[in-house]
């Protein structure tokens, strides 16, 4: 009986070779074309020159005759591109990449490049290093060109299969999403890793919050915990782009810093319990935990923050400072922008600060304007409920526009135009990411305008089902475009266009 799946080690060489002589194909019938960038292809880089791990590449067999078998890429194909065009299509390694200086041992030479050997007539080697920026594989030393080329690479390889096989195959090795912006924020606080999601365990992220397991699978209380860090110790230091608030917060936090955060989480969660779950937004989590830090700096029980939000949900987040109130604060757009955020800290620390009269101003009831409607306990927010049972489609706690977005249009949308599989808590995901795409382009541009959310959340919804970053190709297409078809299937194609024609064309460099 024929083992059904055989593993196999070979030269890095011998595999793109086969793959270039088409012994081995990786255009089997389902499965995708290269849509990864020269990130992507950087790393891959790094990993093989590095002697790193690269996961096995998965094959499929079809025996068409007794004597032809032809081997397909049923898992691995972006990294077998990837592979090819650096060994083949003078790909030139990109500048902006991380971990660039490779180390490797060359024979040493003399001034007439003739090899040293020692008094036992051994060969003398010396350590050497090379950047690769801006490098092709032929510009790599020799040394270099050899380690990539006899990288041992691990395949999987699944015999005697038929093409209905092989697309079954696909499907299973295929079955996933890429990370996503908070995911891959993470990833640059390798430090504080652990000890972010141990905090995000914490009940404040289950009870004191609308808990979303789809958010908490997809990382955004662990970004909200790195961002508490910046706010509460690192204010000064926050940038819009948020890669660069975790590379940030790698190379200057502090295991205190987080250990304090995770002691007002839960001091937060025994005084508010599920209250003020409509307060706790997840875009508004660390500001509310900056706020928290302040607040015990007044010698007050913990029990008095409670007062101070009773207030705020009746009426004091309508109270001006500045000319500016907490309703004008959180309904700008651009909400990880600096700007913002210093501007939401600063007004909610004035604000209880005066509520507690802490620098002898304080502030008169007749000076805030008390909405009667809200003195309830509301949970407009709670979709796994309501909003099911009623077929509304409820994402407004981190919505920015300035004009309420159409969600259910949305959504509608996005199941006509890109799957029938997408759900609420996919927009609310797109939203999240949306925004942080934002951030790197001109706010006041009309691709931004309310009437033209559908394309952005479909190309958002695209991008994920395709597995494709978004993050230049956004910046770009924002440089060229300013304008956009009111037929919005029209203007998602035109988006969706670009966007392939980008990634076919990123790797050319």
């Amino acid at each position: 009986m024929i083992k059904k799946v055989r593993k196999e080690t070979i030269p890095l060489s011998l595999y793109l070779s086969d793959v270039k002589n088409g012994d081995i194909s990786k255009d089997q019938d389902v499965q995708r074309g290269f849509c990864s960038d020269n990130s992507f292809v950087n790393e891959i880089a790094v990993t093989i020159l590095t002697e790193d791990y690269l996961p096995p590449v998965i094959l499929g067999e079809i025996r068409y005759d007794e004597n032809l078998v032809q081997k397909y890429v049923v898992d691995g194909n972006q990294r077998t591109v990837a592979l090819s065009k650096i060994r083949y299509g003078k790909y030139r390694i990109s500048q902006s990449i991380e971990n660039s200086v490779i180390e490797y041992q060359e024979k040493k030479r003399d001034e007439n490049g003739v090899v040293l050997k020692n008094e036992n007539d051994d060969i003398e080697w010396e350590s050497k290093t090379f950047d690769i920026k801006g490098k092709r594989f032929e510009d790599f030393p020799e040394p270099l060109q050899k380690k990539f080329d006899t990288y041992q690479l691990e395949t999987v390889i699944h015999q005697e299969c038929t093409k209905e096989d092989l697309s079954f195959l696909v499907r299973r090795y295929n079955n996933h999403r890429s990370m996503n912006a908070s995911q891959r924020l993470l990833t640059y606080m390798d430090v504080h890793a652990r000890k972010i999601k141990s905090i995000a365990e914490n009940r404040f992220f289950k009870d004191s919050i609308h808990y979303s397991e789809r958010q908490s699978v997809n990382g955004i209380y662990q970004r909200a915990i790195g961002e508490a860090v910046m706010c509460c110790f690192h204010e000064d230091s926050w940038v819009s782009a948020s890669k660069k608030n975790g590379i940030f917060l790698n190379e200057n936090a502090t295991s205190e810093e987080f250990d304090a955060i995770d002691n007002y989480t839960k001091r937060m969660e025994v005084v508010c319990k599920d209250d003020f779950c409509d307060v706790f937004i997840p875009k508004n989590i660390p500001m509310w935990i900056a706020t928290f830090k302040e607040f015990t700096t007044f010698g007050l029980p913990d029990k008095k923050f409670v007062d101070f939000l009773n207030a705020f949900v009746n009426g004091l987040k309508n109270y001006e400072i500045d000319g500016k109130s907490w309703e004008y604060w959180n309904s700008q757009t651009g909400t990880k922008g600096s700007k913002i955020i210093h501007g939401k800290i600063d007004h909610l620390k004035k604000l209880i600060r005066m509520y507690f009269n802490i620098d002898g101003s304080l502030i008169k009831r007749s000076e805030v304007h008390v909405n009667k409607s809200e003195n309830v306990k509301t949970n407009t927010n709670n979709m796994a409920e309501s909003n099911h049972k009623n077929n509304v489609v409820n994402v407004t706690e981190n919505n920015n526009s300035i004009e309420p977005l159409d969600y259910n249009g949305i959504l509608r949308f996005l199941k006509s135009s890109v799957s029938e599989d997408i759900t609420v808590e996919d927009l609310k995901i797109y939203r999240d990411d949306l925004e942080m795409l934002t951030l790197e382009v001109d706010n006041k541009s009309n691709l931004l305008e309310t009437a033209n959310y559908k394309s952005l959340f479909g190309i958002m919804a695209y991008a994920y089902k395709n597995d494709i970053e978004l993050d230049k190709w956004f910046v770009e297409y924002f440089k060229k475009e300013n304008t956009y078809e009111t037929d919005q299937t029209r203007n998602y194609l035109k988006m969706r266009n670009s966007l392939i024609t980008f990634t076919k064309n990123v790797n050319v460099a």
